[in-house]
């Protein structure tokens, strides 16, 4: 593996801090909203409803940033609205209020992800760029690591309420070192869309291999689980609420080591092959998880589970920064983060019912089934190891 340019490293910090931030309120999330009288359900909509909110400043977010000579006043306003918002939960008093604060957090997700993602794949040869997103997402899953733990040690030290309302408030700290991070980060300014809008220049609008990436990815969005709901399938099996938080941190651990292999790997052997074999990694794991029935096999299974990650997020972002217009990236990189939110929001509320109606391993059928077709469809995308325009 070559060495990575010094803003990949940048900007994995800056996902370091966040995800450190973030992950140490997750793990509570079903604390909290059992504490206020919501269950699976309301776990479900909330992750999928935020989502959904911010899948709109997704979309338009990425085509700001074209227009812009610069990406990071868009990325830095992200960050900034996501640490100011996640000490509010400290403070909820209803099920709703929890949902509408996640919504907001989301919103300044939605700022962010698009933008961000465009400067990054400007910032390595299109021929790293796998192995680029997959650093950053290790980084970012790092983060998911130690936040868990942070958690984990404020459930022991202090009465199960009190931590949970602690927890929210000690997220400012990483989440203001994350804002400090992005600062290290060095932009290029590029020319705006709207300047460089030529018809002697080659068109903006994505041809055939982009449309069907976009397809490939709603399908899977669609049965994409929302990892919350683990935590509540290990409180049914026995986990107490104290251990929760590091159950979610070893599956991160997974995660984070294997992202940058597993992206290096996809881009010597291709995206287009990478991408069916990470979807079927995650129809059989995600299967096993809904079918075990004790704490052991289930452990077992999340653990294969977590490897689909290194095949699937970083390859995506890779497959498109290629597939996409390099002028329109930024509004690429946005189509892409709306349509994967607003997926999201049927996808939860759909999920959590089904698993607290129906149970683990109907939830896992399900799942399993949709990614399955997702694999079939991935087939057909194209071998494409450039960008494909200018």
């Amino acid at each position: 593996m070559a060495a990575l340019p010094r803003n990949v490293w940048a900007l994995g910090l800056v996902s370091l801090f966040t995800d450190l931030a973030s992950e140490m309120c997750v793990p509570v999330f079903p604390l909290l909203l059992a504490g206020l009288g919501g269950g699976a359900a309301w776990l479900g909509l909330m992750e999928g409803g935020a989502d959904a909110v911010a899948a709109l400043v997704k979309w338009r977010a990425g085509s700001w940033s074209d227009s812009l000579a610069r990406r990071k006043p868009l990325v830095l306003a992200g960050y900034v609205l996501a640490t100011l918002t996640r000490p509010f939960y400290a403070f909820a008093g209803h099920a709703v209020t929890v949902v509408g604060i996640r919504a907001v957090d989301r919103v300044g997700k939605g700022l962010r992800s698009a933008p961000r993602d465009a400067l990054l794949a400007e910032s390595v040869p299109s021929a790293q760029r796998a192995e680029a997103f997959g650093l950053h997402r290790s980084m970012d899953h790092a983060g998911a690591v130690l936040g868990p733990l942070v958690a984990a040690l404020a459930l022991w030290a202090w009465p199960q309420e009190q931590a949970v309302r602690w927890i929210f408030l000690m997220s400012l700290v990483p989440g203001v070192l994350s804002v400090a991070a992005l600062l290290a980060v060095h932009e290029t300014p590029h020319a705006p869309a709207a300047v460089v809008a030529s018809p002697q220049l080659p068109p903006t609008t994505p041809g055939q291999g982009a449309v069907l990436f976009l397809v490939v990815v709603a399908v899977f969005g669609v049965f994409r689980l929302q990892e919350v709901l683990l935590l509540v399938r290990l409180g049914s099996l026995g986990v107490s609420p104290a251990l929760l938080p590091l159950c979610w941190s070893a599956l991160q651990i997974i995660k984070s080591v294997t992202g940058r292999p597993l992206g290096a790997f996809a881009d010597k052997v291709g995206a287009h092959r990478a991408l069916p074999l990470g979807y079927l990694v995650y129809a059989v794991t995600v299967l096993a998880t809904g079918l075990a029935s004790g704490l052991w096999g289930f452990a077992v299974a999340l653990g294969f589970y977590a490897l689909h990650h290194g095949l699937t997020e970083g390859v995506e972002k890779a497959m498109l920064s290629r597939l996409w217009p390099k002028r329109a990236r930024g509004a690429g990189f946005g189509v892409y983060h709306a349509l994967t939110a607003l997926v999201a929001l049927p996808a939860g509320a759909t999920q959590g019912w089904l698993l607290e109606t129906h149970g683990g391993p109907t939830l896992g059928v399900v799942l399993a089934g949709g990614a399955l077709l997702a694999v079939v469809l991935s087939l057909r995308l194209p071998a494409v190891s450039a960008d494909v325009a200018s």
